[in-house]
């Protein structure tokens, strides 16, 4: 199986892999690595391209973010669950690891506009992730966005002391985060990106994504 990442300025192709142009999207699934940085999985020979444009309200996406991840923290069976009773449509099939290593489990799920996906374990990312892509006939604004987020998860976001640095200017780099600990002790934290089409990620799209925080090894 070939793969290819694409983040969310550049194209990256993995070393010794052969990457076609005939790879599809896998749904228009969108997942995060370890620091938070937005890519699109492409695998030969599986999948489907990405879903038309359908115009989901700001505050409906951040209300299935939270009712399909948050509450689910991520739990392949708990999201499985949530966005099937949310009229997704459910499916469970393999998600590439490594070399010599099997497959863990991926969901994708979709309705229209939407896109659910699912994983522990993705190449070198073995981490939890629940993240949900929308894809929207008209960008909403990151205010738009934000206000919804904080209305859905009841807070403002962690780390927004760092939208301004200390010189008081607006930190372009800014991404909003929240953090969460589930019952077992796991940490995550929650993001969204609002994105603009481009040559790499065509179609506007609202990314909303939880991933489970690992601790640095020594």
């Amino acid at each position: 199986m070939s793969w290819r990442v694409r983040h969310r300025v550049a194209a990256v192709v993995l070393a010794g892999l052969l990457v076609s142009p005939a790879a599809n999207a896998q749904d228009g699934a969108m997942w995060r690595d370890q620091y938070g940085r937005s890519m699109e999985f492409e695998f030969l020979g599986g999948g489907g391209g990405r879903p038309a444009a359908f115009a989901t309200p700001a505050n409906e996406m951040a209300r299935l973010f939270d009712r399909i991840c948050l509450k689910t923290s991520g739990a392949l069976d708990s999201v499985a669950a949530a966005a099937e009773a949310e009229g997704f449509q459910i499916k469970i099939t393999g998600a590439p690891v490594g070399k010599n290593q099997p497959e863990s489990s991926m969901l994708l799920a979709s309705k229209p506009g939407a896109v659910v996906s699912q994983t522990s374990r993705l190449l070198e990312f073995g981490f939890t992730q629940c993240n949900l892509t929308f894809y929207t006939p008209l960008r909403p604004s990151e205010d738009e966005v934000m206000s919804a987020a904080v209305a859905a998860i009841g807070r403002e976001p962690d780390n927004t002391a760092t939208k301004i640095k200390p010189n008081g200017k607006p930190n372009n780099r800014f991404l909003p985060e929240w953090r969460f600990t589930d019952a077992n002790g796991k940490q995550y934290v929650a993001q969204f990106s609002v994105m603009k089409s481009n040559a790499y990620m065509p179609g506007d799209r609202v990314l909303f994504g939880l991933r489970e925080v690992l601790e640095k090894k020594s």
